[in-house]
C-alpha cells in the first residue's frame, strides 16, 4: 500500500529557495524580491490584472528531500504552466511567448522534469516520467522496484525542480510493505550562496544551472536568482541586499550589449551600493559575460562589443578592490 506525505509533513524539509508557502494542499515556491514586478498580483491600478514576470515563480533549484528506506517512492507535482521541453520560455508563459533560438544558435532544450538524487548522486528517473511535455497535476514516479521490498537501509532521496516550469509540490508517496521507515534529510552546511543573474543563471538551454553544481559541490544552501532577459537594474541591489546570505555572485551585461543601457561601470556600481548597503562585509563575485559566438565582429546599440564589456566590469571590480 502507499503511504501519503501530505506538504507539510514534519519529515519533509525545502531548500534552496527564495520564499515558499508551505500547507496541507500544496507548496507555493516564488522569487519575488523587487516590489516593482507586484509579484504577479493585482496592482491598485489595474483591478483582476495580473502583472509581474512569470520568472518569479519559476525556482530552479529548489527541492524537497527526506531519508527513507522505500524502494517506490512517487512525487505528484503541479505544472501551473505548460513546460514543454522543446521551448525554454522566456518573459512570459509557454505557448505563443515561447523562446526558440535561431536555427544558427543551435537547439535549446528545456528541463521540465525534476531531477532525482540518491545520497548525492545523480539518478536516472524511469522512463515513464521522463517525457516531452508536463502540464497540470502529475503523479510521476521517482523511484520504482517491481517487488515492492523495502531496502536495507535509508537513503537521502532529493527531488529538484527544473530551471523552467511553474512547478508546485502536491505531496509524495511511499510504498509501504509494513517495513516502511523516513526521517528528516541531514542538514546542509549553515551557509547560503546567493546567484544573481540572467538567463545563463537560470540554467536557459542547459542541464543543471551552475548555481546548482556549485552548492550541492560545497553542500551550501543555494538561491538561484537567474533571470531570463535581465539587464543591470540598480534598483535591485538594494532588496539583494535583504536577504541573507553568505556569498553573493553577479552574472550580468551580455543583455546590456544589445540594449543600450551602455554605461556598464556605472550600472555595476550602483547595483553594488544597493548589495553592500545590506552586505558590507559579505564576499561579492562579479562574474564577466560568458564567449558568444562571433563576438569580436559584432557590436550591438552600445558600439562596443563583449570584451569590451567585460574591461568596463573588472575596471570598476578593480576600483572598488583598491579602495
Amino acid at each position: 500500500m502507499w503511504h501519503r506525505l501530505a506538504p507539510n509533513h514534519e519529515v519533509l524539509h525545502y531548500d534552496n529557495y527564495l520564499h515558499a508557502n508551505i500547507s496541507e494542499e500544496r507548496v507555493v515556491f516564488d522569487r519575488c524580491f523587487d516590489p516593482e514586478w507586484y509579484c504577479g498580483f493585482e496592482r491598485p491600478d489595474r483591478p483582476g490584472q495580473l502583472v509581474g514576470p512569470w520568472t518569479e515563480r519559476q525556482n530552479p533549484g529548489a527541492l524537497v528531500e527526506l531519508r527513507t528506506n522505500a524502494a517506490r517512492v512517487r512525487v505528484t507535482l503541479e505544472y501551473v504552466e505548460i513546460c514543454d521541453v522543446g521551448c525554454a520560455t522566456n518573459s512570459g508563459p509557454p505557448g505563443p511567448d515561447c523562446y526558440i533560438p535561431r536555427p544558427e544558435r543551435g537547439t535549446c532544450v528545456a528541463t521540465c522534469e525534476p531531477t532525482l538524487y540518491v545520497d548525492g548522486e545523480r539518478r536516472a528517473l524511469p522512463p515513464a516520467s521522463i517525457r516531452t511535455r508536463y502540464h497540470g497535476v502529475l503523479a510521476l514516479d521517482i523511484l520504482t522496484d517491481t517487488t515492492g521490498a523495502s531496502l536495507e537501509a535509508e537513503h537521502h532521496l532529493e527531488i529538484v525542480l527544473p530551471w523552467t516550469g511553474i512547478v508546485e509540490i502536491k505531496g509524495l508517496e511511499l510504498y509501504d510493505d509494513g517495513k516502511l521507515t523516513f526521517h528528516p534529510a541531514p542538514l546542509r552546511r549553515p551557509f547560503t550562496y546567493l546567484a544573481y543573474g540572467d538567463s545563463i543563471t537560470q540554467g536557459f538551454c542547459g542541464d543543471l544551472p551552475y548555481p546548482d553544481q556549485v552548492g550541492r559541490l560545497n553542500n551550501w544552501r543555494t538561491i538561484n536568482l537567474g533571470w531570463g532577459g535581465l539587464v543591470f537594474k540598480p534598483s535591485q541591489g538594494a532588496p539583494i541586499g535583504q536577504i541573507p546570505a553568505d556569498l553573493i555572485s553577479i552574472a550580468l551585461g551580455t543583455n546590456n550589449w544589445p540594449g543600450g543601457q551602455c554605461d556598464l561601470a556605472t550600472l555595476l556600481g550602483q547595483t553594488l551600493d544597493g548589495i553592500r548597503a545590506g552586505h558590507p562585509q559579505t564576499p561579492i563575485v562579479v562574474m564577466t559575460p560568458f564567449v558568444r559566438a562571433g563576438e569580436e565582429n559584432r557590436r550591438g546599440q552600445c558600439q562596443w562589443n563583449l570584451e569590451d564589456a567585460r574591461v568596463k566590469l573588472r575596471g570598476e571590480v578593480a576600483r572598488r578592490t583598491r579602495q
